[in-house]
């Protein structure tokens, strides 16, 4: 233990001091040393940059095309090659430019590269000292511009895709889907997108086939009662450089019945009134009780509390008396008729006349009744 001991602690400062020196030559070789370091740049298009920002790679496009590859918000990598200790500075703030040149020819897009070292660097001088030791293969950026377009669309419902099933005893109705403040698009992008999309909607509307979904999904689940809401573009179209004005769209999704509401009646004799004038004498419902069911079938737009003290107040069941002739015998099969009264409007009443059913539970035959002579 002694000897060890001796060994560490013998001539301290020196060791502490060739400890230090060797730890500042160190220092001094890293700094100097050639290394490869790779930096992320944020592809940007717009045509100025902000005071003070880093890491951004503005590429802007000639008037007419759009920058489809490298999309804006995608990361693009570069490689410089340098100092180490000169390279950490320069990639702590680096920033370049380039606006690209116009196409020639007719074609709708082109694919080039351009070299990392044509930027325009914001510390031009020592990004092309730093790009000079790499190959010009792995300085180079891909890049594809297409065509820029642009196409008024009419809208239809199938460019909203739904998903979800409604709740029990409900179900969603895309086909009825409606746009509510607008009804059509203006549609802008890359030329051959634009044109993939509307030959789509083309071919859908001449073969009653299946649109693009061009707007983000709609969520029905569980929906009992329209759902609504604004959408936009579908963010698959949006990384293809699609845009649409406006920028969002409101839509309202029907959700109905799919089966009848359902309100129970026992009809007596006392509820049925006896409506005109017979040729002759007077009569009388014979005492009966039967079960019937009313049935409110599913009717877009029409809003009523539908229920038991509905039907009692608005259903009117009679038995028509101008048909009996003055030689009737004393007893008549005659069949009860019901009508509604009591609707808010005209628009209501022909909902009513389409969505109303009452339904005999025993069968047809329990709409018939004995209507009897009193005067004999």
């Amino acid at each position: 233990m002694s000897v060890l001991r001796r060994f560490f602690l013998h001539d301290l400062g020196r060791k502490a001091l060739a400890l230090g020196l060797a730890s500042l030559l160190w220092w001094q070789v890293n700094q100097t040393i050639t290394v490869e370091r790779t930096v992320t740049l944020v592809v940007d298009e717009s045509l100025t940059g902000r005071p003070g920002e880093t890491n951004v790679l503005r590429l802007v496009a000639p008037e007419g095309w759009v920058l489809s590859v490298p999309r804006p918000g995608e990361a693009v990598q570069i490689v410089f090659k340098g100092p180490n200790s000169q390279l950490e500075g320069f990639l702590a703030s680096c920033s370049a430019s380039l606006t690209l040149a116009l196409p020639q020819g007719e074609s709708p897009y082109l694919l080039t590269a351009i070299d990392a070292a044509s930027l325009d660097w914001t510390r031009p001088d020592e990004a092309k000292f730093f790009l000079a030791g790499i190959d010009r293969s792995r300085r180079e950026i891909a890049i594809q511009l297409d065509r820029r377009a642009d196409v008024w669309l009419d809208l239809a419902p199938g460019m909203v895709p739904v998903r979800g099933a409604a709740s029990p005893g409900y179900e969603v109705r895309p086909a009825e889907l409606a746009f509510r403040d607008v009804t059509r698009i203006h549609l802008e992008g890359p030329q051959r997108t634009v044109k993939e999309i509307t030959d789509q909607v083309s071919a859908a509307r001449a073969n009653n086939g299946e649109m693009p979904a061009l707007f983000d999904t709609l969520d029905a689940s569980g929906a009992r009662s329209d759902v609504g809401a604004e959408l936009g573009l579908d963010a698959t179209f949006a990384e293809r450089r699609l845009s649409i004005q406006p920028a969002s769209v409101r839509v309202q999704l029907p959700v109905r019945r799919s089966e009848p509401s359902l309100v129970g009646l026992t009809l007596a004799a006392a509820d049925v009134h006896l409506i005109g004038e017979p040729a002759g004498g007077l009569w009388a419902v014979a005492d009966f009780q039967r079960e019937f069911q009313v049935e409110l079938h599913d009717e877009p737009g029409l809003a009523l509390t539908f229920d038991e003290n509905w039907v009692a107040t608005h259903l009117f069941f009679y038995v028509p008396l101008w048909s009996i002739t003055s030689d009737a015998v004393d007893t008549q099969q005659v069949r009860v008729q019901w009508a509604f009264w009591g609707a808010a409007d005209a628009t209501q009443e022909a909902q009513l006349k389409r969505a109303l059913q009452v339904r005999a539970v025993a069968g047809e035959q329990d709409w018939n009744v004995e209507l009897r002579k009193l005067d004999n």
